[in-house]
């Protein structure tokens, strides 16, 4: 299964992870390294920049002693929120890459 998470949603929870590793007292680093991942990789995902996997998430999660509902908690606030508001992404029509702002299920044949 393919999803792809729209660019509000990868800005809420890069928030989330970046609050809740702040609140446990974790560098970037040290998170990195406690869930094997490059540093680099993580600062991506705090921006929104990327679009991690559901293991990925997991050992984040696990890494910041949260469950993966407890990471997920009021990403919806987050997202309705002024702060996180950012402009829209380009259209389909516009732009090739704009197809990562939906959700895509890949279904086994």
């Amino acid at each position: 299964m393919l999803v792809h998470m729209t660019a509000q949603t990868r800005e809420a929870l890069g928030n989330r992870i970046r609050e809740l590793r702040k609140a446990n007292g974790l560098s970037q680093q040290k998170l990195a390294l406690m869930v094997n991942v490059e540093r680099s990789y993580l600062a991506k995902l705090e921006q929104g920049k990327r679009n991690p996997s559901i293991d990925c998430l997991e050992k984040i999660a696990g890494g910041l002693d949260v469950t993966l509902s407890e990471l997920f908690a009021n990403l919806e606030a987050q997202e309705a929120s002024p702060a996180s508001q950012r402009k829209p992404d380009a259209s389909p029509a516009s732009s090739p890459s704009a197809r990562t702002d939906y959700f895509f299920v890949k279904l086994p044949k």
